[in-house]
């Protein structure tokens, strides 16, 4: 069993995941930012709180990315 191989497709899916909430909050912040809706701005501390987290999780994988082997070293 090759771990680095594992690693690098765990993270790549973590670095998919992170990219969909990315996109999942541009959607809710669009939405948020509605003036014609009662609650324009609710979610306004919320979403840049996702934000950043979203980031930081994105910084993190890419990282975590350059630094797992594409190659076993016992190969």
């Amino acid at each position: 069993m090759d771990h680095n191989r594992t690693k690098r497709e765990v993270l790549a899916e973590l670095k998919y995941l992170a990219s969909c909430m990315h996109q999942k909050r541009k959607i809710l912040n669009a939405v948020d930012c509605d003036t014609d809706s009662s609650g324009a701005y609710d979610l306004h501390d919320q979403l840049n709180t996702l934000f950043h987290a979203v980031e930081s999780i994105r910084t993190c994988v890419n990282r975590s990315l350059e630094i797992v082997p594409y190659t076993s070293e016992r190969d």
